[in-house]
């Protein structure tokens, strides 16, 4: 299993997680654009994509959307199963030092695009 990052500002929180562990898990195609990418990386918005990730990864099956969104969905499945969450998060996350980024004006995150599922065009 991959280590991820967490990474925080004073007003929010992201997990880095590779494109491909989305792929695999099946559920990139239902992360928000509360979130943000780069060419190889999502960056979790921690109010809501962060739970849609958590319960592919801990409960071994995506949460499907049934109108519902995915990740009210995902907190309510991940609710039951808090020791197992714990569990996975103090093995394979690492917090990132929140002091360095106090002073920092602008976390890097903020300047990535939004999510989106589809790949990125390149300029040419």
């Amino acid at each position: 299993m991959s280590k991820y990052t967490f990474y925080e500002d004073p007003g929010h929180g992201w997990l880095k997680v590779p494109m491909a562990h989305l792929i695999a898990l099946g559920i990139a195609g239902v992360i928000t654009s509360c979130s943000y990418r780069d060419d190889t990386h999502a960056y979790l918005e921690e109010d809501c994509d962060l739970s849609t990730f958590l319960a592919a990864a801990v409960l071994d099956e995506p949460v499907d959307d049934y109108g519902t969104p995915v990740w009210i969905k995902a907190m309510a499945a991940l609710s039951e199963k808090r020791e197992e969450v714990k569990e996975f998060w103090d093995a394979n996350v690492v917090v990132n030092d929140r002091a360095t980024l106090i002073h920092a004006p602008e976390i890097f995150i903020r300047r990535l695009p939004s999510y989106s599922a589809k790949p990125f065009k390149r300029a040419a």
